[in-house]
């Protein structure tokens, strides 16, 4: 195939610590550029920003915050235009860019078509968003020519007119050459956080919280925290008020994760909301023991049927007495492991690529 279409792809930014999104659109530029596409990676990163994650040379990332000071409208829409005319960029994947107008009119000015990539369960809108932004945010999705959202399910939060343009893409669980044995799995007396340390939506505190309370019942159970975030050192000051550095322990974010996978027992996600819920699939993928709040659409999709516990109304002491049932029944860890890891084998990376190597010739 001949580099027919110049795709950018678009995400805010890519020097964030391990994060999904940053992790999803870099392995898919990645395999774009293998199979012979024209690559453009666009962020408001500054000139300086590294990639937590590598990216091949062969991509070209256009860092638009070159001079390090807050860019307007006016200025962000003028360095836009000017990467699509000077690349002659034919396609816009935009990872989370439904409310950024000047993204999509940069894009309509330049006669560029726009997929949508959409990364979070649509109930972030009710979270974070008035309910007149939120509208602004689903009418300027009427731009794109295709909205990528992660789960089926998803699709009837969006309002109808938006239902013909919206195709399914989930993201790919990344396996390990070497299978990870579930019977092993269950003598390691390990609880694991994988996520961003944030108040809002991953919630680490509350998992902190409920340890602390209790710790006493499950003496020979600890906890490891991987992951960075603002909450960081609100999570540190925590631990040692409450001297519990000989039981939980925080490690920065780290591509090589699946180590922390094989010693641990236990998963536990705090999320109020996902789009695709990167490390918890993974962990199900390892055969771990999950459990998950009610309250979040994507992670009760993944969860529900046996494959996991869902927690109503998630707080300290529900998540407790969760973790203290889970702990203490070995033989429900074994059948809710084997049936999580089994659900994830459909997201194989060679298949969802090749979902969106067919969209993308599809626009020709």
């Amino acid at each position: 195939m001949q580099k027919q279409i110049k795709v950018g792809l678009y995400f805010q930014s890519l020097s964030r610590k391990g994060g999904g999104a940053e992790r999803n659109i870099i392995w898919l530029s990645n395999e774009l550029i293998k199979n012979n596409f024209e690559v453009h990676l666009i962020t408001w990163d500054r000139l300086e920003n590294k990639s937590f994650y590598s990216i091949s040379n062969q991509i070209k990332w256009h860092k638009m915050n070159k001079n390090n000071f807050k860019l307007n409208k006016i200025q962000k829409l003028i360095r836009l235009n000017n990467v699509f005319k000077k690349n002659k960029i034919n396609l816009l994947i935009g990872f989370v860019m439904s409310g950024d107008g000047t993204l999509f009119l940069a894009s309509i000015l330049n006669n560029v078509k726009i997929i949508c990539a959409e990364r979070n369960e649509p109930s972030m809108y009710e979270i974070l968003y008035s309910p007149f932004r939120k509208k602004i945010n689903f009418a300027m999705m009427h731009l794109a020519t295709y909205i990528i959202i992660q789960q089926d399910i998803f699709k009837k939060y969006y309002p109808l007119s938006l239902h013909k343009k919206i195709l399914t893409i989930p993201n790919p669980v990344f396996k390990e050459n070497s299978e990870n044995n579930i019977y092993k799995v269950l003598e390691k007396k390990k609880i694991l956080y994988v996520g961003r340390f944030e108040r809002i939506q991953k919630r680490p505190m509350l998992l902190l919280k409920a340890f602390n309370q209790i710790k006493n019942k499950i003496p020979h159970w600890s906890l490891d925290f991987v992951g960075d975030g603002e909450e960081k050192s609100i999570m540190e000051d925590f631990i040692k008020k409450n001297e519990l550095t000989n039981k939980v322990k925080i490690f920065n974010s780290n591509k090589n994760i699946n180590d922390f996978y094989k010693n641990s027992s236990i998963f536990i996600t705090t999320s109020l909301w996902e789009g695709f819920p990167n490390s918890l699939t993974e962990a199900m993928y390892h055969g771990l023991a999950c459990i998950g709040s009610n309250e979040s659409i994507a992670i009760k999709n993944f969860l529900e049927k046996d494959c996991g516990w869902l927690i109503n109304n998630l707080d300290e002491n529900n998540l407790g007495q969760q973790i203290i049932k889970c702990v203490l029944n070995k033989q429900e860890r074994l059948e809710k492991g084997i049936n999580a890891k089994n659900k994830i084998n459909e997201y194989k990376p060679e298949i969802i690529f090749k979902c969106w190597e067919n969209l993308i010739l599809s626009l020709r």
